[in-house]
């Protein structure tokens, strides 16, 4: 009599789990510091603002007074500027990010994105890749809300997906809606690299 209780409940469980309502299998957008798998990103900003030379440290240090007071856009500009020419695009991105919270426009979210992704190709640990790669992706994805037919973003988009992201078929879908008229040579390259 036991045994056909247990056998009743395991096909009365099985069945309530068959029947249950299924979760979304869609991954949800990362937002802003969300899942930073352990990125410090003011520890990272602070490490690479001693690396500079010293008058641009006095530089990056005024602007940053000047966004913290009073909120100058320009300000972000210019102390992204400074990490650009010291060949930093991965600590330019968060000044461009910074601004772009502050001026949603397909420029400030493109800037950041494009030295996001740079960033996440010169990241030196699995961390710091995987969190430029989050940060690439959600601002090449801003781009898109704003402007649907940017195919650079798309391309960008899809070598993210498909260099630093699990979500294979994603990746996939995202470079095929960039594929149809590519502007340069560079990106029907890289678009064969990781579909083709």
């Amino acid at each position: 009599m036991k045994k056909y209780l247990i056998i009743t409940a395991a096909i009365v469980l099985a069945a309530v789990i068959y029947f249950a309502p299924k979760k979304s299998s869609k991954q949800p957008v990362v937002q802003k510091h969300e899942h930073n798998h352990g990125f410090n990103e003011e520890e990272f900003l602070a490490t690479a603002k001693k690396s500079l030379q010293f008058d641009d440290i006095a530089k990056v240090e005024s602007f940053d007074k000047d966004i913290a007071k009073s909120q100058m856009l320009s300000a972000y500009d210019s102390a992204a500027s400074v990490f650009d020419k010291a060949k930093r695009p991965d600590v330019a991105a968060f000044y461009f990010e910074r601004k772009a919270t502050k001026e949603k426009t397909e420029g400030n979210y493109l800037n950041a994105a494009y030295r996001f992704f740079d960033g996440f190709k010169m990241a030196k640990d699995s961390t710091t890749l995987n969190h430029f790669v989050e940060r690439a992706i959600y601002n090449y994805e801003k781009v898109l809300e704003i402007s649907p037919n940017n195919l650079n973003a798309k391309t960008d988009l899809g070598i993210c997906y498909a260099e630093g992201s699990a979500n294979h078929e994603r990746h996939y879908h995202a470079a095929r809606s960039g594929y149809h008229k590519p502007k340069t040579r560079k990106r029907t390259v890289e678009f064969g690299i990781f579909v083709g």
